[in-house]
């Protein structure tokens, strides 16, 4: 991995870290952006779950922030294959 860059929820890509404020005030819940405004996490109550960074009753007004971290090429080639093939019917 190279280096991280802050990234604002209008310029979200595929791969970004998305971060939250849950129970606390500062990020206490992580997820990887997918596409399409949705994001993929691990929960305590339903494992992992796919949902809206905008949902505005739960993530959007919890949303802090995301970054980005830029792969080297072999790394970002495994990330794109391993996003295609859960997003496959």
């Amino acid at each position: 991995m190279s280096r991280k860059a802050i990234v604002q929820r209008s310029e979200l890509v595929t791969g970004d870290l998305v971060f939250f404020e849950t129970y606390k005030p500062v990020p206490s819940h992580s997820g990887i952006y997918i596409r399409n405004g949705q994001f993929i996490s691990a929960t305590s109550s339903r494992g992992i779950a796919i949902a809206s960074v905008n949902d505005p009753f739960y993530w959007g007004p919890r949303f802090l922030g995301a970054r980005r971290v830029l792969l080297d090429p072999p790394e970002q080639k495994v990330l794109s294959l391993f996003i295609a093939t859960r997003n496959e019917p």
